[in-house]
């Protein structure tokens, strides 16, 4: 092979950042709360009786088919 018809490698990525003089972007801030929010209980708590209801449903239904 010849040096003209040769492959020239590929450029190499810096490790570092790109400008050292500008600082990263700061981390995103959590939202920390002390509390859980009134909505998630009370959508937690709907949920709950909601399983609970279609769960009686079935059992009755299973019940209601052995008798027959």
């Amino acid at each position: 092979m010849t040096p003209e018809t040769r492959p020239t490698p590929a450029p190499q990525e810096p490790s570092g950042p790109a400008d050292p003089t500008v600082p990263p972007a700061p981390a995103p801030r959590a939202r920390v709360e002390e509390k859980t929010p009134r909505g998630l209980w009370f959508r937690l708590l709907v949920y709950v009786v909601l399983v609970h209801a279609f769960a009686a449903f079935l059992f009755l239904l299973f019940e209601v088919a052995a008798r027959q």
